[in-house]
């Protein structure tokens, strides 16, 4: 965190033409790092060190317009940015710049202003993060972890993602979760996941926000309070995590953690369902179809079911026999009816057979 002083140095010094302190002063504004977040005063102050052609900078606004952060996405806009920024961060980066060196691994990475090179990517980031830079000890880490751009060594991804976790960066608290829950280059120790997970959460890292929720609801690695997981989980869900939006579905409509209520029940599983996830989706079909605590509405029931059978969910294949045979949320279609019946019936869902079985088919 920027202290008032530092940031009070970094305003002298930008208003004087700093570069540096210009940059320093924009990346503040980007990420709400002493002063509250406002990306136009972040471009501001990074188009003026951009201008004295300082390399961070240029290469975070081609961040910023190749992925829409605050302004309308520009890739090509991103490109040029990213081209003039190459040049100047390998120069600093071959002087020994270990935020230079983090930002060519990102270059070689994402094949921004150069051919897109993993194992160069892996090269520079290994350089910053001997020099202690947590962003690149961190991508060190997942690096070995995928085998991308060096060989997979589940032991070095550990070492390197706790030299990152250990300085408080959020991405390598939550990958060292990952590590103990799976037992992924150390002992699998769910306790130990837990308290990786819960320092990512509290930095508002969305997955470990999910992840922590779980291990509340689950009393996996913590004690189980579903209070806990139900805020966590509302977290995430706002977060934009779709897995999450679906639990907030599960934890209103039964009541864990938060009171009941079935109507913001089943706004989260819509969400959820809006955005592909396949048990909201059927969880709705049936909601609409048959649920005693919220009003029947077959067309939506039709709707839900018809996409979740033609994805091969047996539930909702036998759902849809069932309303095509008896014509609601559709016109009545025997054919069908029976069509979805048996597609049900070879998965081996029972009320689908025992209908056929009445039906002689």
């Amino acid at each position: 965190m920027t202290t008032a002083e530092e940031l009070k140095q970094f305003e002298e010094l930008a208003n004087k033409g700093d570069a540096e302190a210009q940059f320093r002063l924009g990346r503040c504004f980007a990420t709400g790092d002493g002063v509250t977040r406002d990306v136009n005063k972040a471009i501001e102050w990074y188009t003026k060190s951009a201008q004295q052609n300082y390399g961070p900078a240029l290469y975070n606004l081609g961040v910023i317009y190749s992925n829409g952060r605050g302004v309308d996405k520009n890739v090509a806009k991103g490109n040029e940015y990213f081209a003039k920024a190459f040049p100047l961060l390998l120069k600093s980066a071959e002087q020994g710049d270990d935020f230079a060196q983090y930002g060519l691994g990102l270059c070689y990475a994402y094949g921004q202003g150069v051919k897109q090179d993993y194992a160069k990517s892996f090269e520079w980031h290994l350089k910053a993060a001997e020099q202690g830079r947590r962003q690149s000890q961190c991508s060190v880490g997942l690096c070995y972890l995928r085998g991308q751009g060096v060989k997979q060594d589940y032991y070095q991804a550990a070492v390197w993602l706790h030299k990152s976790a250990e300085q408080g960066y959020a991405e390598a608290q939550f990958n060292m979760g990952e590590c103990h829950k799976n037992g992924t280059g150390v002992e699998q120790n769910f306790a130990r996941a837990a308290k990786w997970y819960d320092k990512a959460a509290r930095q508002n890292y969305p997955p470990a926000q999910f992840e922590m929720a779980k291990c509340f609801a689950k009393g996996q690695g913590v004690q189980q309070h579903w209070p806990s997981a139900a805020f966590l989980y509302h977290k995430a869900a706002q977060a934009g995590i779709v897995e999450a939006m679906y639990c907030m579905g599960e934890v209103t409509y039964h009541g864990l953690g938060t009171p009941k209520d079935y109507n913001l029940a089943v706004k989260w599983y819509e969400k959820a369902a809006e955005r592909g996830h396949v048990k909201a989706q059927v969880k709705l079909a049936i909601m609409y179809f048959d649920d005693k605590e919220i009003p029947h509405d077959y067309a939506k029931s039709f709707h839900w079911a018809k996409i979740t059978a033609e994805q091969g969910i047996r539930e909702s294949q036998g759902l849809l026999g069932m309303m095509y045979g008896l014509g609601r949320g559709v016109a009545f279609d025997k054919q069908k009816a029976i069509y979805w019946l048996k597609k049900a019936a070879v998965q081996g869902f029972e009320p689908a057979q025992e209908l056929l079985k009445e039906l002689n088919y």
